[in-house]
């Protein structure tokens, strides 16, 4: 009885702590900001050597509806990332495909499917989403304010390589 309890045991664990290791499993990588009309929309479907995505669609996310079909095309493995898994990529290029909206990228292997979280793809989307944040950035690393008068008693050397750096 206890040596079957054990057996049990042993062959459970082994399940949960062998299983994903076992089983492909394949995620889909999109640009989290998205995506200009204009510009190259590329993904990476991530997965192991057992998987195989044969294709991947952009799917209209507001319909469900499929508006492009693509293959992936093998891009490797990446030196020294995460090592454990042994994790290979395919790029997904819908480049072709300008229309704007709202879309989720699928792909699909014999053991299972994955999908992308929603992005967009509209004009100028990448500067109207990051423009503020990044000048924000630059506005905040000048030396101005009140950093540039208490720094205006040091002195600048007269020397060649050296520059003004005051406001």
């Amino acid at each position: 009885m206890i040596q079957s309890i054990r057996t049990q045991l042993a062959a459970l664990l082994a399940i949960v702590f062998l299983a994903p290791f076992s089983f492909a499993q394949l995620h889909v990588l999109v640009d989290q900001v998205g995506y200009d009309t204009t510009a190259p929309k590329l993904a990476l479907i991530q997965g192991t050597a057992q998987d195989h995505p044969a294709q991947f669609t952009l799917v209209d996310a507001s319909t469900g509806k499929v508006v492009f079909t693509g293959t992936p095309k093998p891009a490797g493995s990446v030196y020294d990332w995460d090592v454990p898994h042994g994790n290979v990529y395919w790029t997904a290029d819908f480049s072709a495909f300008n229309q704007p909206g709202h879309y989720a990228l699928d792909t699909r292997d014999a053991n299972g499917e994955a999908h992308s979280c929603a992005f967009q793809i509209e004009s100028d989307l990448l500067e109207r989403t990051t423009l503020s944040n990044v000048v924000y950035y630059f506005k905040g690393q000048r030396a101005s304010g009140q950093m540039d008068k208490a720094d205006r008693h040091l002195k600048i050397p007269n020397k060649p390589g050296y520059v003004d750096v005051h406001g």
